[in-house]
């Protein structure tokens, strides 16, 4: 699983920092012009014993756009390589709609990094089927899943999922979350955050009021 430096609210947790940190990080890794753009010699790649040349084959992928490519990538969601997982994540994000159905089962996998990354994934997909799995995902048993998936709400900027990151903003149990959904309500920019975000600003957690102050100026 990716280790993206949240551990509880004692620490200092910038999540989406450490989220676009790795972000940059993995984007580094294997990217270079593809060898091939043989969509089936890239999937058998995504089984090389290099993560490298996994990664790379994961983002070639990625570029090419193929749905034949959609189950061997959901398969790679798991791979035991941080950049692999992440490509392939990107990979599925970039494919689109067609990858929905798939991400949407993947969110609800018993594996955490398949769901971690699924969430990850349907955030670039601008369709309203994606709303309602990221909306229950703000309540998955793990925080990574959580946080993956408010995220994601936020770079939909999908009114339709104010509602769910406003109840999040309320959960009194993980700051972070709440942190992730004041930033979520800023990208939307939907006039009934107002209210819940000044409220955030007496949150307990420090972070929280900064994102909230943040988001609050942008719907300003």
């Amino acid at each position: 699983m990716i280790n993206w430096g949240l551990e509880d609210d004692n620490m200092k947790i910038t999540p989406l920092l450490c989220i676009v940190s790795l972000i940059m990080i993995f984007g580094q890794i294997a990217v270079g012009n593809a060898q091939t753009t043989d969509v089936s010699s890239l999937v058998n790649n995504l089984k090389d014993n290099d993560s490298a040349i996994r990664a790379q084959a994961a983002r070639s992928l990625a570029e090419l756009k193929d749905e034949q490519a959609i189950g061997p990538l959901i398969q790679a969601l798991n791979d035991s390589d941080d950049s692999v997982r992440f490509q392939a994540s990107y990979a599925l994000g970039n494919i689109g709609e067609p990858a929905i159905n798939q991400l949407i089962q993947a969110l609800k996998d018993n594996d955490i990094n398949r769901r971690v990354n699924a969430a990850y994934a349907l955030g670039f997909i601008k369709n309203n089927s994606v709303i309602g799995p990221l909306s229950q995902a703000l309540n998955d048993s793990d925080h990574l899943v959580q946080l993956n998936a408010a995220m994601a709400l936020g770079h939909t900027k999908n009114v339709q999922a104010v509602e769910a990151l406003i109840q999040a903003l309320k959960d009194n149990e993980y700051g972070p979350k709440r942190e992730m959904a004041a930033k979520a309500l800023g990208e939307i920019g939907d006039p009934r955050a107002i209210e819940p975000l000044k409220l955030a600003l007496s949150d307990s957690n420090n972070d929280v009021r900064k994102a909230a102050n943040v988001s609050l100026k942008q719907l300003e």
